[in-house]
């Protein structure tokens, strides 16, 4: 009787290790490729600063590198944003385990937020704007437009306490963590005026349609979800008065 229980006990634990085999092998391989993604997208941006400095000659190459870097924290930044609102619109579920497609959106937010730090830090080493570590924390303190560099450093800081409340979710409680995150609607908007109005290469067709397109795929996704939501969530009718007992 006891070799019967224990032979029938036993293929519990093969089955349960097979379910978890397939998550655990697409999660690794989905951090994997995404921070190649980000390697490759960073060294392109440097080089893409590399030949225009060697084109021009006129500026240092920390002014191209920070620009590179900006420019791939943006690209990324938008990633993320696209990727979690597809999350809460249920198009990036299903065929991905939901733990691996939160992992994969914090992991997004964590590169962008690096390359948007390197992409301040480098300018210390520029010889023509000289900034210092106290410029760089401070917002609105920087002598090279003021007002659109310090947006873009009270937006960092916004992105940077979104990223930080995936860590805390557990501790401050689901409300408390959705109304925090809606902070990153506001820092998108105000990285984008960052990086139009602060940004040398504006004016270039080619970031213009970054930002067009960066904008607009965040607005739609972001117009979807309202309207997914309002399905789901319908005005209940106004319950009607019970009858009188007779």
């Amino acid at each position: 009787m006891a070799l019967t229980e224990t032979a029938t006990a036993r293929p519990a634990r093969p089955a349960t290790a097979a379910m978890q085999a397939p998550t655990s092998t697409l999660g690794d391989l989905s951090w994997w490729i995404t921070g190649v993604l980000a390697m490759v997208l960073v060294m392109l941006a440097v080089t893409v600063a590399a030949l225009i400095r060697a084109a021009t000659g006129d500026l240092t190459m920390a002014w191209f590198i920070s620009r590179g870097a900006g420019i791939s924290a943006y690209l990324l930044i938008t990633g993320s944003m696209i990727y979690g609102l597809m999350i809460t619109t249920r198009t990036a579920t299903g065929a991905v385990p939901a733990p691996v497609t939160f992992s994969m959106h914090e992991f997004i937010s964590l590169i962008g937020l690096a390359l948007g730090l390197a992409h301040a830090v480098v300018l210390m080493w520029d010889g023509y704007i000289k900034y210092t570590p106290g410029v760089i924390l401070l917002p609105f303190t920087s002598a090279y437009r003021t007002t659109w560099v310090g947006i873009g450093q009270i937006a960092f800081y916004m992105s940077l306490l979104v990223t930080v409340t995936f860590y805390a979710r557990k501790h401050i409680g689901q409300r408390a963590w959705r109304s925090v995150h809606y902070l990153s609607f506001l820092a998108f908007i105000l990285l984008t005026l960052h990086g139009i109005y602060s940004g040398t290469d504006s004016k270039v067709p080619a970031m213009q349609i970054v930002y067009i397109a960066s904008g607009g795929a965040v607005l739609f996704l972001t117009l979807v979800r309202v309207l997914t939501r309002k399905r789901a969530h319908p005005a209940k009718a106004a319950p009607k008065p019970a009858a009188r007992a007779q």
